[in-house]
C-alpha cells in the first residue's frame, strides 16, 4: 500500500528492483502515527515475508534499553558495574553504560576469540566479556561492537529486569513482526539469505578482516555469512547483535511505537552522539548514540546487505527496509539513499534531517 502523496516512494522502490534484477526486498514507513507505505517486490518476497536483519537487530535492543532509561531503570552515567557486578573485573569498574552503548568501552572481543555456538548461547561469552580488560582505555576512542554488543546489551537488559529482550519484545510488542529468537510458526514465512559472489578485496575492511590480528578481525571472529544467517539456531538464540528476524511493516511499526512511548529528554540522550569520528573497527569515520547509529536528528541501525530501519522525532517519521541480498563490495549497502530521499521529499512540511 501507498498513502496519497508517497507516490514516489513507490517509484524510487520500483527503481531500485529495476536496477538489481533477482533482489527482493520490502520497506515500510510510518508518518505522524500513520503507516503510509508498505511495499514488497522481487521474485522471493510477498506481502508478509520476513528477514533476517542482521545488524539492523541492534536498533532494535538499543530501543528495549531506551525503555529502561524511559521507566528510569537505567542510567546511562551509571557504571555497568552497578547493574552487574561482575563486569568490574578486568579494570572495568569505572566504565558507564553510556560507554558501553556508544561502543567506546573496548569490548569488541575477547581473549582467544570466540565462535558461533558462543554468541548463540550468551552465558559463556558474557561471563568472558565480564572478565576481559579492554582492548584499547574506554571512552578514548570507539569501535564496533560488531558481535560482542549483543551479548553486552543483552546480559545488562537480564540483570536489571530478570528477563531477555525477545521475552519482553514478544510480551509487549505482540502484533509486530519483530523477533529475537523466532518461533517454528513463522519459519515458513521466512526468506533464505542470497550468497554473495564475493566482498572488494580492495575494501579497507576487507583487507582489515583478512589480516590476522587487527582489531577489525578480532572484533569480526566469526564469519557471520550466508551460510550461518541461514541456520536456525541463530534465529531461534536471541543474538541481539545480528539475530533479529522482522517484516519491513513490523520493524518501522516498532519505530514509530517507540516514538510514541519515549518522552522528548530520552529521545534526545539516545539519538545525541556520544561517540564519533574514527571507528577502530570499520575503519571509518561515524557517530553513535546510546546503542543507536545517529545523525542530524535520527536514530537507528543498518545492517549487512542494505537492511535499515531509524526514526526521525522531528519529522515524526520511521522508516524500515529489509532484503535477502547480501553485498558483494563492503559490508554496508547505500541502496537505501534514494529511497530515503524520496520518503522525505514526500512530507508535506519540510524537515531538517537527512538519512540514507
Amino acid at each position: 500500500m501507498i498513502a496519497p502523496g508517497f507516490q514516489p516512494l513507490r517509484e524510487a522502490f520500483d527503481d531500485l528492483l529495476r536496477a538489481r534484477p533477482g533482489w527482493s526486498g520490502a520497506l515500510a514507513a510510518h508518518h505522524r502515527g500513520t503507516l503510509v507505505a508498505h511495499l514488497h517486490g522481487g521474485p522471493d518476497y510477498r506481502s508478509d515475508s520476513v528477514q533476517l536483519i542482521w545488524s539492523s537487530s541492534k536498533g532494535v535492543a538499543a530501543l528495549a534499553l531506551a525503555a529502561l532509561i524511559e521507566d528510569g531503570r537505567l542510567d546511562p552515567d551509571a557504571p555497568v558495574a552497578e547493574y552487574w557486578p561482575e563486569f568490574a573485573e578486568g579494570g572495568k569498574s569505572g566504565v558507564t553504560v553510556r560507554l558501553l552503548l556508544s561502543h567506546q568501552a573496548g569490548l569488541s572481543s575477547v581473549d582467544g576469540g570466540f565462535g558461533v555456538d558462543d554468541v548463540i548461547e550468551h552465558d559463556g561469552l558474557a561471563k568472558r566479556l565480564a572478565a576481559q580488560e579492554p582492548l584499547w582505555e574506554p571512552g578514548t576512542a570507539h569501535g564496533y561492537h560488531a558481535l560482542t554488543f549483543g551479548t553486552l546489551v543483552g546480559e545488562l537488559f537480564r540483570r536489571i529486569t530478570g528477563t531477555t529482550v525477545g521475552s519482553r519484545l514478544a510480551t509487549e510488542f505482540p502484533e509486530l513482526d519483530v523477533w529475537f529468537g523466532l518461533p517454528e510458526s513463522v519459519e515458513p514465512r521466512l526468506v533464505p539469505l542470497f550468497t554473495p559472489i564475493g566482498f572488494d578485496p580492495k575494501s579497507p575492511i576487507v583487507r582489515a578482516l583478512l589480516t590476522p590480528d587487527t582489531l577489525t578481525r578480532r572484533a569480526y571472529s566469526v564469519d557471520f555469512g550466508a551460510r550461518v544467517g541461514n541456520e536456525r539456531r541463530l534465529r531461534a538464540g536471541e543474538v541481539l547483535s545480528v539475530g533479529g528476524v522482522a517484516s519491513a511493516k513490523g520493524l518501522a511499526g516498532l519505530y514509530a511505537a517507540f516514538l510514541e512511548r519515549l518522552s522528548p529528554s530520552t529521545l534526545d540522550v539516545i539519538a545525541r552522539p556520544h561517540a564519533s569520528g574514527h571507528d577502530l573497527i570499520l575503519l571509518q569515520d561515524n557517530a553513535y548514540g546510546l546503542g543507536f547509529q545517529v545523525g542530524d536528528g535520527t536514530f537507528g541501525h543498518d545492517g549487512l546487505g542494505g537492511s535499515l530501519a531509524f526514526a526521525d522525532p522531528a519529522a515524526e517519521l520511521s522508516f524500515a527496509f529489509i532484503t535477502n541480498h547480501m553485498p558483494v563490495r563492503g559490508f554496508a549497502d547505500e541502496c537505501t539513499g534514494p529511497l530515503v530521499e524520496a520518503l522525505r521529499g514526500c512530507l508535506p512540511e519540510p524537515d531538517s534531517g537527512v538519512r540514507g
